[in-house]
């Protein structure tokens, strides 16, 4: 029982803990009951992610996670979100009956950065499905949390994101990129969407993104107020993360001022050093290429290209301290391409998610954006994970 009680205590993804407080008696007899122990289906390259069938949860993996995040624009303001749904699978399976399914728990995160009130809006959710309307649909993009409902028409391929709490509303279309009236697909990552997260190819997901993403709505604050903006949607899955002593990661996923697409990310060592990198380059008609090829048209350079992905370099710029977690965050970040330079400028200081009332953790997500010398070349969001404390994924 004590190694059961360290994992509900340990954390996943962000740092989130498998449940805390009040909810650890109920996951710790759901483990001690005679239910047949989940044996969680593994990631392997090679495997053909297909549409529309993936856009939707994988409930034979233990681990997921839809993220959609954007700035959006009013007459007179700028504004970041995100809202983010985790899905979680239990160790173990307890009889299932009609008043709730506890072989998955469903988290909800939502946040809305305002700059000119210096002020970060959030809430959180956990529970699970069966127990008031929380929906996690297989086949396609279909998730409901209460008053937070994002899903995927399927006829015209657009998303909709609904919001609804006490200090914050959101109403959302989100429109892919499109060539000729037709949307372009999502864009693979890594290697065609199996992403490796150490030198072990055990530690991976599947992983895919849409960039560029298109859009419109209302943002319901003070009063309601007309939007429009550019967004980004990860979605990755996946049974085992990262090794015991790695402790976190830094990542960006920078939409571009030409249409292209960037996202980088390092896992990092307990000493700091970095166990894995990775990067996706996509041009404005989504083929990918080679991160040279970044700095001839962002630097009007042309240096070697590159060997391996150890030659994008980060360096903190700028760090901020939390007043509720203590953590260090290094906010404002340089990123070297092949020794160019390049760098990352947040929209405020204050974009730690303190989730710790649902998850249990600390983490900064926020709004960001990239530059080449004085110019804006693109905007986007960065997150920075196991700064407050390791993460640690099922230990």
């Amino acid at each position: 029982m004590n190694s059961r009680r360290r994992f509900i205590r340990s954390s996943l993804l962000s740092g989130i803990p498998f449940l805390v407080s009040s909810n650890t008696l109920f996951v710790e007899n759901i483990l001690a009951n005679n239910s047949p122990a989940m044996t969680w289906e593994q990631v392997k390259p090679g495997t053909l992610i297909s549409f529309p069938g993936d856009y939707g949860s994988h409930p034979s993996f233990r681990l997921e996670w839809w993220y959609l995040t954007g700035w959006l624009n009013s007459i007179s303001s700028s504004y970041g979100f995100q809202v983010t749904f985790f899905r979680f699978g239990t160790e173990y399976r307890s009889k299932r009956n009609l008043s709730f399914d506890s072989s998955q728990i469903i988290f909800v995160h939502c946040s809305i950065s305002d700059p000119d009130r210096n002020r970060l809006l959030t809430t959180q959710k956990i529970g699970r499905q069966g127990i008031g309307p929380v929906t996690v649909e297989e086949g396609d993009l279909l998730l409901q949390f209460e008053g937070i409902l994002f899903f995927r028409k399927k006829q015209v391929d657009e998303y909709v994101v609904k919001i609804n709490e006490r200090d914050f509303n959101l109403d959302l279309i989100v429109i892919p990129p499109a060539l000729s009236g037709s949307n372009y697909p999502p864009v693979l990552n890594g290697d065609n969407g199996f992403s490796q997260k150490a030198p072990d190819k055990k530690f991976a997901s599947y992983y895919y993104s849409r960039p560029n993403l298109s859009i419109t709505g209302n943002l319901g604050l003070n009063q309601k107020s007309k939007v429009s903006g550019i967004g980004w949607l990860d979605h990755e899955w996946t049974s085992e993360l990262l090794r015991d002593d790695f402790v976190g990661w830094d990542w960006i996923g920078i939409n571009l001022i030409d249409g292209s697409s960037l996202m980088i990310f390092k896992v990092r060592r307990k000493d700091g050093s970095i166990g894995w990198t990775d990067y996706s380059f996509f041009d404005k008609s989504q083929n990918k290429k080679p991160i040279y090829e970044f700095n001839k048209i962002f630097n009007n350079k042309e240096p070697d290209k590159l060997k391996t992905t150890d030659e994008i370099s980060w360096r903190p710029i700028k760090t901020w301290r939390s007043s509720r977690s203590g953590a260090v965050y290094p906010i404002s970040q340089s990123i070297f391409i092949n020794e160019v330079e390049y760098g990352i400028i947040p929209l405020m200081n204050n974009q730690e998610i303190d989730a710790t009332q649902s998850t249990g953790n600390y983490y900064w997500e926020g709004a960001v954006s990239m530059t080449s010398g004085e110019l804006k070349i693109g905007i986007g969001y960065l997150e920075l994970t196991g700064y407050a404390a390791p993460l640690l994924i099922g230990n």
